[in-house]
């Protein structure tokens, strides 16, 4: 076993995963600063938490923490559960079903609920405890997750004029909080997943808000 497995320090498991996580931060920043090359970028955002599942998972020694946040019976049934409810709200509910709601739902199950909650919640609570308590992690991983949403305010802060700058920052630190809590509780990836797929999805059956409202929310 040649490269699986290899035994690596706390201390540089650790510091692998803060440059993933700027890396992220970045990457998410230059998807927002440059759209007309956003397809680059957002690909690459596709494939980070693959690869980081790949190093934290299977190449490093004590894996089985990011592993295992994944082998929860329960919370893969209510994931499971979860997705059947709102795809029987889309066939069942929604009167004018279009192709669009589908996709919508199979589109946010990778991305951005797996990508986000893989890397902030598993990653950022599992690895970030090598070195530190695991609440420290915790809180850590919140400040990522809202550094990764308040690159969207650096790249367009006309759009956020006045209070709405401040309820932006509130609702994805807020959010990133109970994503990253109900992980944190759980230690599993499936219940965080369930709730972000539920806002998302909510989306399309709550009655319009006044926009310059509504926009602000958009992490949760």
């Amino acid at each position: 076993m040649p490269i699986f497995q290899k035994d690596i320090s706390y201390r540089e498991r650790f510091s692998i995963y803060i440059a993933f996580q700027f890396f992220l931060i970045i990457v998410n920043f230059l998807f927002y600063k440059y759209p007309q090359n956003g397809v680059y970028f957002y690909y690459t955002i596709l494939l980070t938490p693959l690869i980081e599942l790949f190093l934290f998972g299977f190449v490093f020694k004590n894996g089985n923490s990011v592993l295992k946040s994944f082998k929860s019976i329960y919370g893969f049934i209510l994931f499971l559960s979860v997705l059947v409810f709102w795809a029987y709200a889309i066939f069942v509910v929604e009167v004018n079903i279009s192709l669009t709601e589908i996709t919508y739902l199979m589109e946010i199950i990778y991305f951005p609920v797996f990508v986000e909650q893989f890397n902030f919640s598993v990653i950022g609570v599992e690895i970030g405890s090598a070195l530190l308590r695991r609440g420290t992690a915790a809180f850590l991983s919140v400040i990522f997750y809202g550094l990764y949403y308040f690159v969207i305010l650096i790249n367009d802060a006309r759009g956020f004029p006045g209070i709405y700058f401040w309820f932006f920052i509130l609702d994805s630190v807020g959010v990133g909080v109970i994503y990253i809590f109900l992980y944190t509780v759980s230690k599993t990836i499936w219940v965080s997943m369930s709730l972000e797929i539920s806002l998302l999805m909510s989306v399309i059956f709550i009655p319009p808000l006044p926009a310059a409202f509504f926009y602000t929310f958009v992490p949760s």
